[in-house]
């Protein structure tokens, strides 16, 4: 399958056990079949014990750029990348995301 994603484009993971982390990749190359990208910071916002909204800042790199494949496991209409072991990215609708902690 090929994709229509592009340079500027975010990926967020949202996983956890007893609590819910959330990061944010942003795309600074595509191809149809491949992603390259970085992990950017992201402002928090409280609404609750331990609980907050999470949003991607644009533009600040957090780390290397790497390069995934794209792919479809949830749905194949959504380009998906495995970002490690533990977290698939899914493509940010722009929404805030939820997130949760301990301490």
């Amino acid at each position: 399958m090929t994709y229509t994603v592009k340079p500027g484009d975010i990926f967020y993971t949202s996983w956890g056990y007893e609590q819910t982390n959330v990061e944010f990749y942003q795309v600074v190359r595509a191809t149809s079949k491949t992603v390259w990208l970085a992990e950017i910071a992201s402002e928090k916002e409280s609404y609750g014990f331990m609980s907050e909204e999470v949003r991607p800042k644009l533009g600040i790199f957090k780390g290397d750029i790497f390069r995934r494949r794209l792919a479809a496991w949830a749905n194949p209409d959504e380009p998906q990348v495995r970002i490690d072991d533990c977290a698939n990215g899914y493509l940010w609708t722009g929404q805030s995301m939820r997130a949760s902690h301990y301490a």
